[in-house]
């Protein structure tokens, strides 16, 4: 039988007889990587040709990082009773019929104020129903964040688009034909307050 052993060039262990120890490699002192080894342009962890090229980048985006199912579950609230979530319905239906289109709040563009209240309330009417049965808070659904339109919840995305699906705890929609997608609890975060909070 072949000594298969025999047949692997430097081995390289050290301490033992007729093998040669190899040198340590030097590291690049900016990127880590040992010095005169070529980066992958594949990128894939692993392979023989060298060492990865780095990613600097090393989290993914919010949008990107929370499609994981592990994220996704983590994001949703436990599931309500029947009643709660009445008492919830009622409560939102209750502040958002008190927020007028035609009077925005200082600092706010009227077209703007309108279309966001109408998204709102429709996003209530016909939507709200399954939302608030699937995890979706009032903050995932009315949050806004003040000087910045658009980087709110889900009513602040939807520039009156109205082809709306809720899957569980994912909303899918289309502005010009373009698709969007997020998970709840997305834009609801720093700086994020309720619509009718807005000027209070």
């Amino acid at each position: 039988m072949r000594n298969w052993l025999a047949d692997i060039p430097n081995l390289c262990v050290p301490g033992v007889p007729s093998v040669q120890p190899q040198n340590s490699a030097i590291l690049d002192e900016c990127s880590g990587v040992p010095a005169g080894v070529p980066e992958h342009l594949s990128g894939t962890p692993g392979t023989l040709g060298g060492i990865p090229a780095r990613n600097d980048n090393v989290l993914k985006s919010n949008a990107e990082h929370s499609e994981h199912l592990e994220h996704l579950k983590k994001s949703v609230q436990a599931p309500i009773s029947e009643a709660q979530a009445k008492a919830l319905l009622r409560d939102w239906h209750c502040h958002l019929s008190a927020v007028d289109p035609l009077a925005p709040p200082s600092g706010w563009c009227p077209r703007y104020w309108r279309l966001l209240v109408d998204d709102a309330q429709w996003l209530y009417e016909f939507h709200a129903s399954y939302a608030v049965r699937n995890g979706w808070s009032d903050r995932c659904l009315f949050a806004v964040r003040e000087g910045m339109p658009r980087l709110g919840s889900l009513a602040d995305m939807l520039e009156g688009s109205r082809d709306l699906k809720l899957v569980g705890g994912r909303a899918y929609w289309t502005i010009l034909g373009v698709p969007h997608r997020i998970n709840v609890g997305a834009g609801d975060g720093s700086g994020a307050v309720l619509l009718w909070e807005v000027g209070k």
